[in-house]
């Protein structure tokens, strides 16, 4: 038990596949992660063909996820997005 003075420590952020993906979507989009709505698709969040392909490729290289450009401003939820890109990451 922490005695009077001592530091704790946070938790450690998170970092499976959903949280790589969400925290990609949040830099490319420029908001904070409290600020997203998961039942909205990316492109009622803000996302334009351009930043399509700039999340692309960061879900490629951050992540490991490769998905076409064309699907991100489509009209799936970001929920349905992160859960299909996640279950496509996890080792079989």
């Amino acid at each position: 038990m922490p005695g009077a003075g001592a530091v704790t420590r946070a938790e450690p952020p998170r970092t499976g596949p959903a949280d790589m993906v969400i925290a990609a979507v949040c830099e490319v989009l420029g908001v904070a992660r409290a600020d997203l709505d998961p039942r909205r698709s990316l492109r009622d969040l803000g996302l334009d063909s351009l930043m399509a392909v700039q999340l692309r490729k960061q879900l490629k290289t951050g992540c490991g996820v490769n998905i076409t450009a064309g699907r991100l401003p489509g009209g799936e939820s970001l929920e349905r997005i992160v859960r299909d890109l996640t279950v496509a990451a996890e080792p079989v």
